[in-house]
């Protein structure tokens, strides 16, 4: 091995642990903002519930009830089209006044490559101290009925 390929290997093994190390950072959505009108109002205290229609042919139906800084989030996922769903992950974000992401907390996946109508979700969650609002996030991918057809991606986020 001569000197410049030692030097290109070693370049690149520097340049794969650097983007390594901040790989978190770069897929984070901490610190994002989410526009007012795509935010959920919580209430401070008590029951809520009401309908979130995502891209496309998803309607998410949920109740929430918060306790403090507790929050129990309850409900359906519905696909208006049945899916063969390969992979789906379904998230809740959590937002402060200023509309800045505080969190992003999984509530739900699905997939198996299944046929789905419906999935549907009950999680309790601890909340940060300045939550304000929320929104829903999710992504995935589905596959043509058989065994050809390419993946198609799907997803939906705030920000």
């Amino acid at each position: 091995m001569n000197i410049n390929t030692s030097f290109r290997i070693g370049l690149i093994l520097i340049l794969l642990a650097l983007l390594s190390s901040c790989q978190g950072k770069l897929l984070t959505a901490k610190g994002k903002t989410v526009a007012e009108q795509k935010r959920i109002a919580l209430q401070p205290e008590g029951t809520a519930s009401g309908s979130w229609q995502g891209k496309g042919d998803l309607t998410v139906n949920y109740t929430t009830t918060r306790t403090r800084d507790t929050l129990q989030i309850a409900g359906d996922i519905v696909f208006q089209r049945h899916k063969l769903l390969d992979t789906f992950r379904f998230s809740l974000v959590l937002i402060d006044t200023d509309g800045s992401v505080l969190d992003v907390v999984p509530i739900t996946s699905a997939g198996g490559r299944r046929k789905i109508e419906q999935v549907s979700f009950s999680r309790e969650l601890p909340l940060p101290p300045d939550t304000r609002s929320f929104a829903f996030t999710y992504d995935g991918t589905t596959r043509g009925i058989g065994e050809g057809g390419s993946p198609t991606s799907f997803w939906s986020a705030p920000w």
